[in-house]
């Protein structure tokens, strides 16, 4: 589960695959805004299998030369280690600022 709070509002994302792998619930969004009241996002697909499904697929079709560019390229790679450090950081000290871009 992620839950990010901020001035106005707040997001919670429960992954449900990883509750009981490989059979877990549904990904569920729920977000509050302003006076308290929560409300469920819908969602579509499963964050596990796109998030590796779709940058394996375009690795493939980049290596054979069949896609032009690859939709991760390391700098993103290196700005998702960034976050995930800093998640790290969050679950040990409580909190974490991330500065804005």
């Amino acid at each position: 589960m992620f839950k990010v709070e901020g001035r106005s509002g707040a997001a919670v994302l429960t992954m449900g695959v990883n509750l009981d792998y490989p059979s877990g619930p549904p990904d569920q969004l729920e977000v509050s805004v302003g006076g308290g009241s929560w409300e469920i996002v819908t969602l579509r697909g499963s964050w596990f299998t796109e998030a590796f499904e779709g940058p394996m697929s375009n690795l493939q079709r980049f290596v054979t030369g069949e896609d032009a560019a690859l939709v991760s390229p390391l700098d993103d790679a290196i700005k998702t280690m960034a976050l995930v450090e800093a998640c790290y950081r969050s679950s040990e000290r409580g909190a974490t600022a991330i500065d804005p871009p």
